[in-house]
């Protein structure tokens, strides 16, 4: 088998593959001049994409944003402002950029946002304590998702 370069790196694939099931896409086609991979997100046979299509979703829907409750008024929720990629710590190999119990003051950066190379920054608009990280390092959210819970600090 001749290997040849492909215009997609690693990075990308992974990227692809993580969006892909994040959105439940059915199939997925790239290409790039005369090179295209075709992605097949469903269980079974191949799903085939006609020929000239540069992207083709099906079941391009994003997930619904999942509805956190606060238990009570005093209870802020931080949700994403964009679909991505949750980091919880500033770069690899450092410690969390909070934890539940910690103490904050609005403008605390909580977590990061990987979507297409471009990092963003998730602020806290209020101060209180960390109550309940509802997302995992590396989880793929979607626009509006709840992160946290931040309760008031008790006066």
């Amino acid at each position: 088998m001749a290997h040849r370069n492909v215009p997609l790196t690693l990075s990308e694939y992974e990227d692809l593959l993580r969006l892909g099931r994040a959105y439940r896409l059915d199939a997925v086609r790239i290409q790039r001049g005369d090179w295209s991979l075709d992605v097949n997100f469903a269980p079974g046979p191949a799903a085939s994409t006609p020929a000239g299509d540069t992207l083709r979703t099906e079941g391009a829907e994003p997930p619904a944003p999942v509805q956190v409750t606060p238990a009570d008024t005093a209870t802020h929720t931080v949700v994403a402002p964009v679909a991505g990629i949750v980091h919880l710590t500033a770069a690899p190999g450092e410690p969390a950029l909070v934890a539940v119990g910690d103490k904050i003051t609005a403008g605390t950066t909580v977590a990061v946002i990987e979507a297409m190379k471009m990092m963003t920054n998730i602020v806290s608009e209020r101060g209180g304590m960390i109550a309940e990280v509802l997302v995992a390092a590396g989880d793929m959210v979607a626009p509006g998702q709840p992160l946290f819970l931040i309760r008031e600090a008790e006066a």
